[in-house]
Formats: structure tokens, C-alpha cells, sequence
């Protein structure tokens, strides 16, 4: 699935997206309501017709100043923005690392399963540039769907 937002084939996405739920985008750990959430239909314009429309996607860590990108810069910063095909660390329903931002995925996603694709921090910058990638899923009918994305990362 990561391999969507790699190769910029969003598009391949939508049938993939909760049908019922849709699918949250989390640019931080604190998954919230506020959080943008597109049902299939949405996402599909969203990628589509909106392509080149910079929507408000939160707010960025320590400024505050809104998170106005694209879909493809939001893709870009706080999806893929690190090579989560191929991590250095991957598991499955487990957390690998976490910041000083509160983690509520497993409390807001109650009952579902996720992945966690992760970079650790260099030395250089005494680790505090690690990312991870998370991906939500919810089983319905015996298959997975992706109701989830959210990106973490140290945190001010």
C-alpha cells in the first residue's frame, strides 16, 4: 500500500479505503477529530479533480501555522517522506517508537490492526529526526481496509 504514495498512484487507493468509515489522515501521533477524513469519493476527487487545491490539514508541530497543502505535498511531508517501502524497522500491532506527542491511535482506532514503518534519527542529530509511518486497518467481510494513515515524528 505504501507503494501508492511511493510511486504518486493515489488513485489505485480508493478501493482500498474503508467503505463505510473512509480514511483519516493523522500528520502527528494525536489522532483527532479535526484530523482530515475522506470517504472513497472524496479521496478519488481529492487526487483527481482537486489535485492542485491546497486544503488545511491541521496545524504544523510548534508554529501552529496551518498545514496548507495539496494532497501531494501533504503525501510528500507526512506520508512518504522517508523510503517506508523498504524500512529500517517494521512491525505489525506494535509500536516501535514514539515521541512526546500523545499516541492515541489504538484507543481512537479501537479494535483495528496497523503496521508501523520506521527510520530511526541519525547521530548526527542525537536521533530526534526518526519518522515513522503508521497504516489503520479494519477487517470487514474478511478483508482489510485502510481507515487510517498517520505519521509520526519527535515533536516540540
Amino acid at each position: 500500500m505504501l507503494t501508492i504514495f511511493k510511486d504518486r498512484q493515489y488513485t489505485k487507493l480508493d478501493s482500498l479505503i474503508h467503505p463505510e468509515e473512509g480514511v483519516r489522515f493523522s500528520p502527528y501521533a494525536t489522532v483527532s477529530s479535526e484530523d482530515k477524513k475522506f470517504s472513497r469519493e472524496e479521496f478519488n476527487k481529492l487526487v483527481t479533480a482537486n489535485k492542485n487545491k491546497k486544503i488545511n490539514w491541521g496545524s504544523f508541530d510548534g508554529s501552529g501555522d496551518p498545514i496548507m497543502l495539496t494532497a501531494a505535498e501533504y503525501f510528500k511531508r507526512f506520508v512518504y517522506d522517508a523510503n517506508f517501502v523498504h524500512p529500517e524497522k517494521y512491525d505489525i500491532n506494535n509500536f516501535i517508537e514514539t515521541g512526546n506527542s500523545v499516541n492515541n491511535l489504538k484507543a481512537k482506532y479501537e479494535g483495528s490492526d496497523f503496521t508501523e514503518s520506521h527510520f530511526s534519527g541519525s547521530k548526527k542529530n542525537g536521533g530526534i529526526d526518526w519518522k515513522s509511518v503508521r497504516l489503520v486497518f479494519k477487517e470487514v467481510g474478511g478483508k482489510y481496509y485502510l481507515v487510517g494513515v498517520v505519521h509520526d515524528q519527535w515533536t516540540i
